[in-house]
């Protein structure tokens, strides 16, 4: 099956993976985490029914620890799926993989068909659970810096970070240092950072 096989776990652990059919973008949701293909992307080839994402046999070690053990998965087109499973199944090490944080010592993921790369990379809005701001920094200089990383001018960035403060209705938390926020807090602001490259 295209079901991956993540190890090792308890042999009475179960693992689910389902998908469900919603619109025109693609979000990979492995319980803490997700990622974001823009809609725009999306629309390179939407007539074409080859898989958004494929992982490939994929395996990763570490020393003596195998994390992932020959995973293989598709995700289609146009939809939600979620992975879930227990603390060391292997969730952390596959999105890092997909995501090129790290490598994978076998196996392929596969974007569009075709292998994926750093390019591939900044069009994905990746959101972990841990905080991933930096404490000392206001909360806008923080997302503008973000922002500019996935390619956007400081004064596009600036545009469309109010427009998504509006949204979320926290104007006030602008020139808020982000050691004064709240995990909720912080946690909306990365979402923002997330999508905002679209």
């Amino acid at each position: 099956t295209d079901h991956p096989s993540i190890s090792p776990q308890p042999e009475n652990s179960k693992k689910i993976v389902s998908h469900i059919s919603f619109f025109d973008i693609f979000l990979l949701i492995f319980a803490e985490h997700f990622i974001t293909l823009s809609q725009e992307f999306l629309q390179t080839d939407l007539t074409n029914t080859m898989d958004l994402l494929r992982i490939e046999h994929v395996t990763k070690r570490y020393a003596e620890h195998t994390a992932l053990n020959d995973v293989s998965l598709s995700i289609p087109r146009g939809s939600v799926y979620g992975l879930l499973g227990p603390n060391g199944a292997g969730k952390t090490t596959l999105i890092r993989i997909i995501n090129r944080i790290i490598m994978a010592d076998e196996g392929t993921v596969l974007l569009n068909g075709k292998p994926m790369t750093q390019q591939d990379v900044y069009r994905i809005g990746y959101m972990p659970e841990e905080r991933g701001l930096y404490k000392k920094m206001k909360v806008s200089d923080q997302a503008i810096y973000f922002a500019r990383l996935k390619g956007l001018s400081r004064r596009e960035a600036t545009v469309r970070l109010k427009e998504w403060f509006i949204r979320f209705g926290i104007q006030d938390w602008w020139n808020k240092k982000v050691e004064d926020l709240s995990k909720g807090m912080a946690q909306k602001v990365q979402f923002i950072v997330a999508v905002l490259h679209q």
